[in-house]
C-alpha cells in the first residue's frame, strides 16, 4: 500500500512539475518575444507567478493536443516529443539560487498539498458519463485525427471539451486512475492559490 502510495505520488509530482515547467516555458516566450521583458513578471493573478505556472501549463497543454490531432493521433510517439520541446526554453532562463525557494510555504504547496490529494486515488469511482461518453471519445481521439463532426456519431460526442484531449494522453498502463491526476491538478491549484493569500499575500 505504502510503496503503490509513493509510486503514485511521484508519479503525480513528475506530471505537476512537467505542468510548471510548461506554464514557466510559454510564460518566459511571451515574456521575451511579445512584451520585450527580461524577466517573467513576479506576479499574476495577484499571486505569485509559480503559483500560477502549472493551471497556464495545463491551459497549454491541452490546446498543444487539440493542435496537434489535426495532423497526428494523440496515441503518437510524436506528440510525445513535440510536448517535451515545449519545456526546453526553461533552459535559458535557469534559477539554481535554492537557498531562497526552499522553505515551509515551498515544502507545503509542493509536497504535502500533493501527498494529501493523492489519497482521493484509492476512492475514485467510476462515473456514469465517463462509461457513457467520456471514454468512448477518448478512445476515438487516441487512435485516429481530428473527425469532423462526431456529434453525428454519438451524439454525446458533441458535449466534449479540451479535458477529452488532455484526458486522452494520459491512458497509461491498462489503467485510467490517471485520468483522475488531471482533476487533482486543479484542485492543487485551488489549494496553492488559497494558502498563498492567506499566509504570504498582502492583498
Amino acid at each position: 500500500m505504502l510503496i503503490n502510495y509513493l509510486i503514485y505520488l511521484s508519479k503525480y509530482l513528475i506530471l505537476y512539475g512537467y505542468l510548471f515547467l510548461l506554464g514557466r516555458s510559454v510564460l518566459l516566450i511571451l515574456s521575451r518575444r511579445i512584451f520585450n521583458l527580461s524577466k517573467i513578471p513576479k506576479e499574476i493573478l495577484y499571486s505569485k507567478s509559480g503559483v500560477t505556472y502549472p493551471l497556464i501549463g495545463t491551459l497549454i497543454f491541452g490546446n498543444l493536443i487539440f493542435f496537434a490531432h489535426f495532423f497526428i493521433s494523440i496515441s503518437s510517439p510524436v506528440l510525445i516529443i513535440l510536448l517535451i520541446i515545449f519545456i526546453i526554453p526553461n533552459i535559458y532562463d535557469l534559477n539554481l539560487n535554492l537557498k531562497d525557494s526552499i522553505n515551509f510555504s515551498t515544502f507545503f504547496r509542493y509536497l504535502i498539498i500533493p501527498g494529501i490529494l493523492v489519497i482521493s486515488i484509492w476512492d475514485t469511482a467510476f462515473n456514469y458519463d465517463a462509461g457513457y461518453y467520456h471514454i468512448l471519445n477518448q478512445a476515438w481521439f487516441r487512435e485516429s485525427n481530428l473527425i469532423i463532426g462526431m456529434v453525428n456519431i454519438f451524439w454525446p460526442f458533441g458535449m466534449s471539451s479540451i479535458y477529452e484531449y488532455i484526458s486522452s494522453i494520459f491512458w497509461l498502463s491498462d489503467s485510467l486512475i490517471y485520468l483522475h491526476f488531471i482533476s487533482l491538478i486543479f484542485i492543487h491549484f485551488f489549494f496553492s492559490f488559497t494558502y498563498f493569500h492567506i499566509f504570504s499575500s498582502r492583498n
